[in-house]
Protein backbone atom coordinates (compact mmCIF):
# COMPACT_ATOMS: atom_id res chain seq x y z
CA UNK A 1 0.00 0.00 0.00
CA UNK A 2 1.33 3.84 -0.86
CA UNK A 3 2.62 5.82 2.23
CA UNK A 4 0.12 8.66 0.45
CA UNK A 5 -2.88 6.27 0.87
CA UNK A 6 -2.04 5.24 4.36
CA UNK A 7 -1.62 8.62 5.07
CA UNK A 8 -5.24 9.88 3.82
CA UNK A 9 -7.26 7.49 5.74
CA UNK A 10 -5.09 8.55 8.82
CA UNK A 11 -6.41 11.81 8.40
CA UNK A 12 -9.99 11.34 6.98
CA UNK A 13 -10.97 7.81 8.84
CA UNK A 14 -11.70 4.51 6.93
CA UNK A 15 -13.57 4.68 3.65
CA UNK A 16 -17.57 5.02 4.01
CA UNK A 17 -19.49 1.70 2.03
CA UNK A 18 -22.61 2.45 0.31
CA UNK A 19 -25.73 0.12 1.20
CA UNK A 20 -26.42 -2.35 -1.05
CA UNK A 21 -30.15 -2.44 -2.32
CA UNK A 22 -31.15 -5.34 -1.60
CA UNK A 23 -31.63 -7.69 -4.68
CA UNK A 24 -34.96 -9.77 -5.56
CA UNK A 25 -34.41 -13.25 -6.46
CA UNK A 26 -36.02 -15.35 -8.73
CA UNK A 27 -37.80 -17.20 -5.99
CA UNK A 28 -38.56 -14.07 -3.90
CA UNK A 29 -42.71 -13.48 -5.28
CA UNK A 30 -42.98 -17.51 -5.13
CA UNK A 31 -41.75 -17.75 -1.00
CA UNK A 32 -45.10 -17.39 0.16
CA UNK A 33 -46.38 -20.20 -2.00
CA UNK A 34 -44.33 -22.86 -1.17
CA UNK A 35 -44.46 -21.58 2.49
CA UNK A 36 -48.31 -22.49 2.43
CA UNK A 37 -47.69 -25.91 0.69
CA UNK A 38 -45.45 -26.81 3.13
CA UNK A 39 -47.77 -25.91 6.23
CA UNK A 40 -50.63 -27.43 4.14
CA UNK A 41 -48.79 -30.67 3.39
CA UNK A 42 -47.30 -31.09 7.23
CA UNK A 43 -46.68 -33.44 9.24
CA UNK A 44 -45.75 -34.96 5.13
CA UNK A 45 -43.17 -33.21 2.97
CA UNK A 46 -43.44 -32.17 -0.68
CA UNK A 47 -40.02 -32.98 -2.82
CA UNK A 48 -38.73 -29.64 -4.37
CA UNK A 49 -39.17 -31.11 -7.55
CA UNK A 50 -42.66 -31.41 -7.26
CA UNK A 51 -42.75 -27.65 -6.14
CA UNK A 52 -40.47 -26.41 -8.26
CA UNK A 53 -42.99 -27.78 -11.76
CA UNK A 54 -45.91 -26.61 -9.57
CA UNK A 55 -44.24 -23.01 -9.75
CA UNK A 56 -43.02 -23.18 -12.56
CA UNK A 57 -46.31 -23.23 -13.82
CA UNK A 58 -47.34 -20.27 -12.24
CA UNK A 59 -43.98 -18.06 -13.52
CA UNK A 60 -41.18 -19.26 -12.02
CA UNK A 61 -38.02 -19.37 -14.47
CA UNK A 62 -35.33 -20.18 -11.93
CA UNK A 63 -33.40 -23.97 -10.70
CA UNK A 64 -34.04 -26.59 -8.66
CA UNK A 65 -31.23 -25.64 -5.93
CA UNK A 66 -32.67 -22.20 -5.28
CA UNK A 67 -36.28 -24.13 -4.25
CA UNK A 68 -34.37 -27.12 -2.32
CA UNK A 69 -32.60 -24.13 -0.52
CA UNK A 70 -35.32 -22.43 0.74
CA UNK A 71 -37.12 -25.41 1.56
CA UNK A 72 -34.66 -26.61 3.78
CA UNK A 73 -34.81 -23.44 5.59
CA UNK A 74 -38.56 -24.53 6.07
CA UNK A 75 -38.13 -28.06 7.34
CA UNK A 76 -38.71 -28.85 10.33
CA UNK A 77 -35.32 -30.43 12.42
CA UNK A 78 -37.24 -32.95 13.87
CA UNK A 79 -40.00 -35.47 12.42
CA UNK A 80 -42.90 -36.81 14.08
CA UNK A 81 -42.00 -40.42 15.38
CA UNK A 82 -43.62 -43.18 13.80
CA UNK A 83 -44.28 -45.89 15.94
CA UNK A 84 -47.93 -46.89 16.55
CA UNK A 85 -49.18 -48.96 19.17
CA UNK A 86 -51.67 -51.80 19.40
CA UNK A 87 -52.39 -53.38 22.36
CA UNK A 88 -54.17 -56.76 22.40
CA UNK A 89 -55.03 -59.42 24.31
CA UNK A 90 -52.31 -62.47 24.39
CA UNK A 91 -52.11 -64.79 21.40
CA UNK A 92 -54.29 -62.94 18.99
CA UNK A 93 -51.52 -60.62 17.38
CA UNK A 94 -48.04 -61.13 15.99
CA UNK A 95 -45.46 -59.06 17.04
CA UNK A 96 -43.19 -57.66 14.47
CA UNK A 97 -40.64 -55.30 14.97
CA UNK A 98 -40.02 -52.14 12.28
CA UNK A 99 -37.13 -50.22 11.46
CA UNK A 100 -37.80 -46.94 10.71
CA UNK A 101 -37.04 -45.49 7.11
CA UNK A 102 -34.44 -43.03 8.03
CA UNK A 103 -31.97 -45.51 9.72
CA UNK A 104 -31.89 -47.88 6.99
CA UNK A 105 -28.70 -46.98 5.41
CA UNK A 106 -26.44 -48.38 8.40
CA UNK A 107 -28.45 -51.37 7.43
CA UNK A 108 -27.82 -51.28 3.72
CA UNK A 109 -23.96 -50.73 4.37
CA UNK A 110 -23.79 -53.77 6.91
CA UNK A 111 -25.43 -55.51 3.80
CA UNK A 112 -22.46 -54.90 1.65
CA UNK A 113 -19.69 -55.39 4.13
CA UNK A 114 -21.13 -58.66 4.50
CA UNK A 115 -21.90 -59.39 0.82
CA UNK A 116 -18.67 -58.37 0.01
CA UNK A 117 -16.58 -60.28 2.54
CA UNK A 118 -18.67 -63.36 2.35
CA UNK A 119 -16.33 -66.19 1.44
CA UNK A 120 -13.79 -64.89 4.35
CA UNK A 121 -16.82 -64.84 7.23
CA UNK A 122 -17.65 -68.46 5.52
CA UNK A 123 -14.32 -69.68 5.82
CA UNK A 124 -13.70 -68.53 9.20
CA UNK A 125 -16.88 -69.85 10.38
CA UNK A 126 -15.59 -73.20 9.26
CA UNK A 127 -11.69 -73.34 10.08
CA UNK A 128 -11.54 -70.38 12.75
CA UNK A 129 -8.65 -69.13 11.14
CA UNK A 130 -7.87 -65.49 10.44
CA UNK A 131 -5.64 -64.61 7.48
CA UNK A 132 -3.65 -62.89 10.67
CA UNK A 133 -0.21 -65.04 10.45
CA UNK A 134 0.20 -64.16 6.43
CA UNK A 135 -0.68 -60.33 7.37
CA UNK A 136 2.48 -60.80 9.53
CA UNK A 137 4.87 -62.51 6.58
CA UNK A 138 3.69 -59.90 4.21
CA UNK A 139 4.87 -56.93 7.05
CA UNK A 140 8.22 -58.73 7.07
CA UNK A 141 8.41 -58.84 3.16
CA UNK A 142 7.30 -55.11 3.19
CA UNK A 143 10.17 -54.09 5.84
CA UNK A 144 12.97 -56.13 4.18
CA UNK A 145 12.14 -54.07 0.76
CA UNK A 146 12.33 -51.18 2.96
CA UNK A 147 15.41 -52.01 3.69
CA UNK A 148 16.95 -53.36 0.77
CA UNK A 149 16.43 -50.65 -1.51
CA UNK A 150 18.34 -50.21 -4.16
CA UNK A 151 19.95 -54.13 -4.27
CA UNK A 152 18.67 -55.67 -7.45
CA UNK A 153 19.48 -59.21 -6.73
CA UNK A 154 16.75 -61.31 -5.53
CA UNK A 155 19.68 -63.08 -2.92
CA UNK A 156 20.15 -59.89 -1.16
CA UNK A 157 16.67 -58.96 -0.48
CA UNK A 158 16.44 -63.15 0.83
CA UNK A 159 19.20 -62.24 3.29
CA UNK A 160 17.64 -59.45 4.53
CA UNK A 161 14.17 -60.67 5.24
CA UNK A 162 16.08 -63.85 7.14
CA UNK A 163 18.04 -61.28 9.33
CA UNK A 164 14.88 -59.55 10.00
CA UNK A 165 12.75 -62.63 10.41
CA UNK A 166 14.61 -64.62 12.09
CA UNK A 167 15.84 -62.04 14.79
CA UNK A 168 19.56 -62.81 15.31
CA UNK A 169 20.91 -61.58 18.13
CA UNK A 170 24.26 -59.84 16.11
CA UNK A 171 25.48 -58.20 19.17
CA UNK A 172 28.17 -61.06 19.71
CA UNK A 173 29.49 -59.99 16.34
CA UNK A 174 29.17 -56.47 15.87
CA UNK A 175 28.78 -54.58 19.37
CA UNK A 176 27.14 -51.55 17.23
CA UNK A 177 23.97 -53.42 16.45
CA UNK A 178 20.93 -53.60 18.49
Amino acid sequence: MAVNTVRKYLESGPPQRKARQPVVGKLAPFKAYLQGRVEAAKPDWIPATVLKREIEQRGYTGGLRRVQEYLQKLRSAARPDPVVRFDTEPGHQMQMDWIEFRKVEPMKDAARLIRRHFEGIVAWTQTRHSNGFIEAINGLFQAAKRKARGYARFETMRTVLFLIAGKLDLSRFNEHAR
